[in-house]
């Protein structure tokens, strides 16, 4: 037995792919409910299709804890194509793996409560210059 078999083998969540191609995205963007609807009728954890891919939803707290304590274990959490080509490459959130935890590192030093409180005077000057006009 081949990987590509055990894989194809295994049972997928509950949920509607939708139409070819565009599979659910119009619902996805129309309805402000999309998720909320499919949770209530598929449980936490369902398949859709979106924006040209097929894709897993996961909410909770416990199906949230499984996904982010075992990614690039059981599965790698991905965007999109077209979500990958709005951010761009370098995005911190199309990184995986170490270069994703190397460069999540180095920007959280950013947004820690010492270096927050130094931006403020800056954004205050700004602010006002803005209100003046």
């Amino acid at each position: 037995m081949t990987t590509t078999n055990a894989k194809s083998s295994l049972p997928l969540p509950p949920g509607n792919l939708g139409l070819p191609f565009v599979g659910e995205t119009i619902s996805f963007l129309t309805d402000g409910n999309f998720a909320k609807k499919r949770e209530q009728k598929h449980g936490p954890i369902y398949k859709s299709h979106i924006f040209g891919s097929p894709t897993v939803f996961v909410a909770g707290a416990e199906a949230n804890q499984f996904l982010f304590s075992n990614e690039n274990k059981y599965f790698t959490a991905t965007w999109p194509k077209s979500t990958r080509i709005l951010l761009g490459p370098n995005s911190l959130s199309t990184q995986q793996g170490n270069i994703h935890q190397q460069r999540r590192k180095l920007l959280a030093q950013a947004f820690q409560p010492r270096a927050l409180a130094g931006y403020a005077p800056t954004m205050e000057r700004i602010t006002r210059s803005y209100m003046e006009k």
